[in-house]
């Protein structure tokens, strides 16, 4: 197995599983009042993103600014935080510092597997808007928008979404918080490391059995192999397997229907050398079919080897909320029985029932 997937595969642990915290270091001066936005940036710093516009409704054009350490290019490993600037002009042309933030903004580290996650700024409506962009085969976006209310920087809105990277338009979910559900919070102590809105994926899904086989007569599937580097009540890493490409996957702990999940793919090769020399050669076959129903999209996996008879049904939801209509063929509900969850499949399959 090469090496860099040993490093991903600790990475990725790594990254689920320690305490937050950015690389410590003293943070720069940043000056009140200049005549040019150079003015502002400290030496060592470069701008990686900037927005002009009107935010104060003086009718003068203020400008937002992203900064980062020139040093992080030099370690990618160290989580270096990064500067909001947001500079309101004045009427000699002058500019003067409204306010900074070094948590506004996620690190380069901070994206997944897709790289640095800091995607635009942009200045709309007498609003500010960060805007993040990350994952691997699941990615996600965020974007946070300020408002210059009474002489406080206030977040108004909250908006994120998830979508697989093989088809985004089809997979694509947005969830948005407006300020009166996210409360008064100020640019001064909003953290994006802490908010509650998650950016990495979660998984929310409600499993199923099914009573009859109407669900197979449009559907087509596909193949799937599937076993675990790890499985525990607390956390799984998983290796599956379709067609021709290969994910490595970390869930944690299901918190009632939801639970973190992260997903990286890897080489076809180092797959099956996984499954087969640490996964002690235990794993799942399935059939996967995609069923549309009443515009949300059922995954039906039947099984096969030890778990051969086994259908289940699952849909994804976009929050724990939201309701949904069962198709004719769906039965009871399973979501919370462990003996279908798919790692215990593996230690106890449906044959031995």
């Amino acid at each position: 197995m090469q090496t860099n997937l040993l490093f991903l595969i600790t990475a990725s642990l790594l990254f689920l599983f320690m305490a937050d915290g950015l690389f410590s270091q003293t943070l720069p001066q940043i000056r009140q009042t200049g005549r040019r936005v150079e003015d502002f940036v400290p030496k060592g710093w470069d701008m990686i993103g900037q927005a002009k516009g009107d935010l104060n409704k003086d009718g003068l054009e203020d400008i937002a600014v992203a900064l980062k350490e020139m040093e992080e290019d030099m370690n990618s490993d160290a989580e270096y935080p990064r500067l909001l600037l947001i500079l309101f002009k004045n009427q000699d042309k002058s500019l003067t510092l409204s306010i900074t933030s070094s948590t506004a903004i996620f690190c380069k580290t901070c994206g997944g597997a897709f790289g640095d996650p800091f995607e635009s700024l942009d200045i709309k409506n007498n609003t500010v808007t960060i805007g993040h962009y990350g994952g691997s085969s699941q990615r996600w976006a965020r974007f946070d928008t300020f408002k210059f209310i009474n002489n406080e920087w206030i977040l108004i809105e909250e908006k994120n979404a998830t979508m697989e990277a093989g088809d985004p338009d089809g997979t694509y979910k947005e969830t948005v918080k407006n300020q009166k559900e996210l409360g008064n919070i100020t640019l001064k102590d909003f953290d994006i490391k802490k908010k509650t809105i998650r950016t990495m994926p979660i998984e929310i899904e409600r499993k199923f059995l099914t009573k009859s086989d109407e669900w197979k007569k449009p559907a087509e599937g596909v193949f799937y192999k599937q076993g675990y580097l790890l499985r525990t009540r607390e956390k799984s890493v998983r290796i599956r397997i379709i067609k021709d490409k290969a994910f490595l996957t970390i869930k944690g702990s299901k918190q009632g229907i939801t639970r973190d999940e992260y997903e990286y793919e890897i080489p076809y090769q180092d797959a099956l050398e996984l499954l087969r020399n640490y996964c002690n050669n235990q794993y799942i076959e399935k059939t996967r079919y995609k069923i549309s129903y009443k515009n949300k999209t059922w995954e039906v996996d039947e099984f096969h080897g030890k778990n051969q008879g086994l259908i289940l049904a699952e849909i994804e939801l976009s929050h724990t909320g939201e309701s949904f209509e069962k198709p004719p063929w769906i039965a009871e509900e399973v979501t919370h029985e462990p003996r279908y969850f798919n790692t215990s499949l593996i230690e106890k399959p449906y044959c031995e029932w």
